[in-house]
């Protein structure tokens, strides 16, 4: 069985959503997605990344 992931706007056919990279350096970068319910008129963060280059 495999479980389907489950929309943060249940009410909504659709959403919007970005990714976004920030934060970087030579040896550091933040990922972060976020959703909109409204049509982009507020925004929630549902995921980030805090990434780091190892050798």
């Amino acid at each position: 069985m495999v479980a389907e992931p489950s929309s943060p706007c249940h009410h909504r056919a659709t959403e919007d959503s970005w990714l976004s990279f920030t934060n970087s350096t030579p040896d550091t970068a933040r990922w972060e997605q976020a959703f909109s319910c409204g049509g982009g008129a507020a925004w929630r963060s549902n995921w980030t990344m805090d990434l780091t280059w190892t050798e």
